[in-house]
């Protein structure tokens, strides 16, 4: 605490970002599922999607932690890239390098 730096800012909605531990999670589980040496889970292409068809990821649990927008952005994101594959079925990507 740095003293004389608290102040009241008002608004009307306070977004919480709290890092969060998720080193005790299912997808540790799922056999062949790619995670990296920090527990984050690997995502193949732009779309979200991990090398295992059905299954995809975004925010922290992706790059460890950045801020609540870039979570935000990877929910929709990833949210288009659902609806897509629910929609076809269709699961091919090309690995990006």
């Amino acid at each position: 605490p740095v003293e004389g730096s608290e102040h009241i800012i008002e608004c009307d909605a306070v977004i919480m970002a709290v890092g969060q531990d998720y080193n005790d999670v299912a997808y540790k589980n799922i056999p062949g599922l790619k995670i990296d040496k920090w527990n984050n889970l690997s995502t193949v292409d732009s779309k979200y999607r991990t090398n295992v068809e059905g299954i995809f990821a975004g925010g922290d649990v992706v790059n460890g932690g950045d801020t609540v927008v870039m979570a935000i952005r990877h929910g929709r994101d990833a949210a288009q890239s659902i609806h897509e594959y629910l929609m076809t079925g269709k699961w091919e990507y090309e690995k990006e390098e």
